[in-house]
């Protein structure tokens, strides 16, 4: 066989080839008689693809939830498969882009595996830090609706040090005079955490004249007081409304009408 640089031995029938780059061997047979013939096979070896693999985030570290994409290149028509902590993402194709919002919190090694003309690269992973979010809630306004007759609500989010969003807010404080009647009134508290990740929760307001709010029932006024566990108006005198608790009907001290 020639030529022999490539080739594990050169004088047996079937030699292991390791070119690197496409040769043609030639095969020489010589008989008792000084008879001989030859024959070749041509070896077409094929380049590495150069495959690359970049993010859209400038350091790699993001927030739970976010949303990363990440492109790889390469020669035209090649095959990528992407991998997460080496799990396949999807099958194998020419799309060259990763997009994804849940990588789950931690350290994330992503890779992608280029396939051209044959020829297979793995590039190096890149480590994506995801940090989490902070559980927020919002601990006061607990109530959905309040009356005209609210001035303020003083407006408590946990963990404290975040930051109340929203029409008719002031300092943590929503005042009802600055939205008026109607709704709902969405209150956004906004949380960020020592590595800058902003936790948001939401809560809604309505805000109604005193005059509406009504039985859903008729009553005799000579039944017992009426409860109203389920207000979801304390707070709101009117006719016949215990001023102890604001959430008794005395139905005796009612007339005749169905607005409280």
């Amino acid at each position: 066989w020639s030529p022999t640089d490539s080739l594990s031995n050169a004088t047996i029938r079937n030699p292991l080839a390791n070119p690197s780059f496409t040769t043609t061997y030639t095969l020489t047979v010589t008989d008792g008689n000084s008879c001989f013939d030859t024959d070749n096979v041509l070896i077409t070896v094929n380049d590495t693809p150069t495959v690359n693999l970049v993010s859209s985030d400038f350091n790699n570290i993001i927030c739970e939830g976010d949303s990363i994409t990440f492109t790889a290149t390469g020669p035209v028509g090649t095959q990528f498969q992407f991998f997460v902590n080496n799990i396949p993402q999807g099958a194998v194709s020419t799309t060259n882009t990763l997009t994804t919002d849940a990588l789950g919190v931690g350290s994330r090694a992503i890779k992608v595996e280029g396939t051209f003309n044959g020829c297979t690269v793995t590039t190096q992973a890149l480590n994506v830090t995801v940090n989490a979010l902070t559980p927020v809630s919002i601990l006061n306004p607990t109530q959905t609706t309040y009356t005209t007759e609210t001035d303020t609500v003083i407006l408590v989010g946990d963990p404290a040090g975040g930051v109340f969003s929203g029409p008719g807010i002031v300092n943590d404080v929503f005042f009802v005079n600055l939205v008026g009647l109607g709704g709902p009134y969405t209150i956004s508290y906004t949380y960020t955490n020592a590595n800058g990740c902003e936790s948001v929760i939401t809560h809604d307001i309505e805000i109604r004249d005193v005059s509406a709010i009504l039985l859903d029932e008729a009553y005799c006024n000579d039944a017992a007081d009426v409860v109203l566990a389920n207000s979801d108006v304390p707070n709101s005198p009117g006719l016949g409304i215990s001023p102890a608790t604001h959430q008794l009907v005395r139905l005796q001290n009612i007339t005749n009408g169905t607005g409280i």
